[in-house]
């Protein structure tokens, strides 16, 4: 006898870490229930995937959604209705906002902000500045962060960032949590002498003041820290491939330590930014060619654990000012091309559809403990589903994209292959373009066990 069944998902090819299989899927009250031909079970609903690709619903685990503090540039609204146009079911927020959620009562207070909002599922991260305490950090792990970051070097919302001895201090206190602790990795005292020999220049000195060894020389200090304190330290958005050597040699030697990169270091380089002087800077800078080609290497072999988008958006009136330096805007819109930029660059050979189903999927649900709940295809997995058209062309048009950033480096880049329906635990949030759920229909998620 059949067993009776939400929605059946027919005629799709599934992508996995392992494999690229047509296969069917069987929903019940947004979980996976079958796989296989043993979906073909009788259902209220049939979704027709006959000649898509269907992946786990996609993870973002570095976005900027500016909410609570920067409405003018995101809110949670916006972010993750543009999170579910692009295929992405689940985001991870970074907490410089205003206020930063650094304590157990301003965690708590941004959560409940931000949760009417979501159109995906969310996950938060805390702030770490240098009034931090460890009770601050178990405090914000109590409340469900699945992560803490530092912006080393860098004030958020007039929070002086944590020095090394602090550093030291709280990674010690943490080690025994699988949470990653990720930080921003730019030697500040490097990147002020550079900037002072650069000074009254255009904005593309940006570039040249936040060097390749001001990057490097924070990855050797961040790894010394993970070592002494055998803390899970995780490097955000990795430019540099040299950097990325140094954190595969650290791991070698049983070093904690994961990283990250995106599809701006991977698929644009400085020379670009020369030639299109429109865009906005970015922290770190874009980097060469034979940066991006290491990178890729890594992101292939598993290296690079995750990609993220490192969604930072802010409004084009922002790159009006006459002052290139202060206050610094960095950044522009991801969360919406990611999936499209990575269907392109596995249609051009760059990767593998399953590497991108690890990278962008499964790994960084792994990473913040949001495995196998997300970022799976397995029986008992939330039925967080992306559909995409790997025969679907489409130009690049800032202006339809549903971020208030509208900002792109990739802006008139042809690509071929993009999400064309996103299904949230069972019911699909967007289809051909149009949003289909509604704020709220998001939950935030906790890590599966706090050690």
């Amino acid at each position: 006898m059949s067993r009776r069944t939400d929605v059946v998902v027919r005629g799709g090819t599934l992508v996995t870490p392992d494999a690229v299989a047509q296969a069917d899927i069987a929903i019940r009250d947004g979980k996976i229930l079958g796989v296989g031909t043993s979906a073909r079970s009788s259902a209220g609903e049939v979704v027709d995937a006959t000649g898509l690709h269907v992946f786990a619903g996609f993870v973002d685990g570095h976005v900027h959604l500016r909410d609570p503090g920067a409405p003018e540039s995101e809110d949670f609204a916006t972010g993750t209705a543009a999170a579910a146009l692009g295929g992405v079911t689940t985001v991870v927020d970074m907490p410089n906002t205003n206020p930063p959620p650094r304590d157990e009562a301003s965690f708590a207070a941004k959560a409940h902000h931000v949760s009417p909002l979501a159109h995906v599922d969310f996950a938060l991260t805390a702030f770490v500045g240098a009034d931090s305490a460890p009770e601050d950090l178990a405090g914000v792990l109590a409340q469900g962060a699945v992560g803490w970051n530092a912006f080393n070097g860098v004030t958020i919302y007039g929070v002086a960032p944590a020095a090394d001895d602090l550093l030291l201090a709280l990674l010690t206190s943490v080690a025994r949590h699988q949470t990653p602790f990720g930080v921003l990795v730019e030697d500040q005292a490097m990147v002020a002498a550079a900037r002072r020999a650069h000074a009254g220049d255009t904005w593309t000195a940006w570039t040249m003041s936040r060097t390749p060894e001001a990057e490097f020389e924070a990855i050797v200090r961040m790894l010394a820290l993970a070592e002494a304190t055998k803390a899970h330290v995780h490097v955000n958005h990795l430019s540099l491939g040299a950097g990325l050597q140094r954190i595969a040699a650290a791991r070698r030697r049983g070093v904690r330590v994961t990283c990250e990169t995106t599809p701006h270091y991977l698929l644009v380089s400085r020379d670009h930014v020369q030639q299109k002087t429109a865009l906005s800077p970015v922290s770190p800078p874009l980097r060469s060619e034979h940066d991006g080609a290491l990178l890729w290497a890594g992101l292939r072999s598993g290296a690079v654990d995750i990609l993220t988008s490192d969604h930072a958006p802010h409004p084009s009136s922002a790159l009006s000012r006459e002052d290139p330096w202060g206050p610094p805007v960095t950044g522009f819109s991801g969360i919406e091309l990611t999936v499209p930029l990575m269907l392109d660059a596995a249609r051009r050979g760059l990767l593998s559809l399953s590497q991108l189903a690890r990278a962008f999927s499964e790994a960084p649900a792994r990473l913040f403990g949001l495995h196998p709940r997300k970022g799976s295809l397995e029986v008992g997995a939330d039925a967080d589903l992306t559909f995409v058209d790997l025969g679907l062309r489409r130009t690049v048009d800032p202006a339809r994209l549903h971020s208030r950033g509208v900002l792109t480096p990739f802006a008139g880049w042809e690509l071929t292959g993009w999400p064309v329906m996103t299904m949230l635990r069972g019911r699909m949030i967007a289809s051909d373009g149009e949003l289909l759920s509604q704020p709220g229909q998001g939950e935030m998620l906790r890590p599966a066990s706090v050690a």
